[in-house]
């Protein structure tokens, strides 16, 4: 994900770019530019998720434009470039998880001990399937989208919407290198009134 210093308001155009670098070859200095698609995110509007098909060992850069995103406080952007290199894949490691107990149209994430998303993956099939995670301890919380568009909605009081489920797994999720973990989560098998206190920072201490 790619976070700014301040809410984002608007975005003009598609400011953002993505290159991957043609060859490993150190004296090649040619880079090509693959789809990519941003998102900002449902809970913290500071933050943008991108969708890009990303090559195992690949290296990429990231430009974004200057002068295309607006903040809350009419401040627009700086020309900025971040690069990086994707991790080999048995660097990784991919959790396969089955969710019970919520609607057909939901999305899962995994969240950092600060409680910010480092993943989004639909549920399809009942699965939720994060490929290539780095390890790490991740928390997990489903949300119960019911219009399907990708994101949490608060509800709507004069057409009597209620907001969108959102769900906390008890246990904390290891994920190590170049491990598959399967694993099955009941999103009502902790009553609902205990499950905001799960999320990182805030377990329960039963």
């Amino acid at each position: 994900f790619v976070e700014f210093f301040t809410p984002v308001s608007k975005v003009e155009g598609n400011p953002w770019h993505l290159l991957k670098k043609k060859s490993a070859d150190k004296k090649d200095s040619t880079w090509i530019e693959v789809p990519i698609k941003m998102v900002q995110d449902s809970v913290n509007i500071r933050f943008y998720n991108f969708k890009a098909k990303l090559d195992p060992g690949g290296e990429y850069k990231l430009n974004l434009d200057s002068g295309m995103i607006t903040d809350v406080y009419g401040h627009l952007n700086m020309h900025s470039v971040v690069n990086f290199k994707v991790r080999e894949e048995k660097e990784y490691a991919r959790l396969m998880l089955t969710v019970n107990g919520i609607g057909p149209k939901a999305f899962v994430e995994l969240l950092d001990k600060s409680d910010k998303v480092v993943r989004r993956e639909r549920v399809v099939k009942g699965m939720a399937d994060f490929k290539y995670v780095k390890p790490g301890t991740y928390y997990i919380r489903a949300i119960e989208d019911r219009n399907g568009n990708f994101r949490w909605d608060v509800g709507n009081y004069r057409k009597k919407l209620q907001p969108e489920g959102v769900f906390y797994r008890r246990e904390p999720q290891e994920m190590r290198v170049n491990c598959d973990y399967e694993e099955t989560w009941d999103v009502m098998s902790v009553p609902l009134e205990l499950q905001k206190n799960l999320n990182s920072g805030k377990k329960n201490k039963e």
